[in-house]
């Protein structure tokens, strides 16, 4: 039995080598093909070509890496775009709906920012500063009622945050209720 079962782990291990082996050519071959896929767009798009593969991610994350580097380099709209691809990519994600929302805002485009931190609200209640994000736009938009409720929401939720000082600086500056 010792026997036989030393047989079977020597060819489970062999399978699982080759398993292996599959896997990372797959990985490879998938690469590969991003890449070209990448240069294709960019080709499409009137460009040279020479661009690296992370200028077209194919998923959420590499969109919303895409994006941060953009927001980053204070490129909005390019930024916008890539996080509007990942929301695309994935509906359910609230990191990439406050993020649409967020650079929104830094274009100020107070009015399609709300939506967005609206959505995150609803896909993550615990997302505290997409509480304090849509205060500000709130209190942008002239809201002043809405805005003195998300910053409160979020004060009960991150009441020692770094962010809080300003949003108590913010709902002092909207007078009592």
């Amino acid at each position: 039995v010792s026997d036989q079962l030393d047989e079977e782990a020597i060819r489970l291990n062999a399978e699982l080598d080759r398993i292996k082996a599959q896997i990372a050519e797959k990985r490879e071959r998938n690469l590969a093909l991003q890449k070209q896929v990448s240069a294709a767009r960019t080709q499409l798009a009137g460009g040279t070509g020479s661009e690296s593969p992370a200028a077209a991610p194919a998923t959420e994350a590499g969109h919303i890496d895409r994006g941060t580097a953009l927001f980053r380099e204070k490129k909005y709209t390019e930024s916008l775009d890539e996080f509007l691809q990942a929301a695309k990519l994935s509906p359910s994600s609230a990191l990439a709906a406050n993020n649409v929302g967020f650079t929104y805002y830094k274009l100020e485009r107070f009015e399609e920012a709300a939506p967005w931190f609206e959505k995150t609200i609803a896909l993550d209640p615990r997302r505290a500063i997409a509480y304090a994000n849509l205060g500000d736009a709130d209190l942008r938009l002239g809201r002043t009622a809405e805005a003195r409720r998300m910053y409160e929401a979020y004060l009960q939720m991150q009441p020692s945050a770094s962010y809080a000082s300003t949003v108590r600086k913010r709902l002092s500056e909207l007078g009592a209720r």
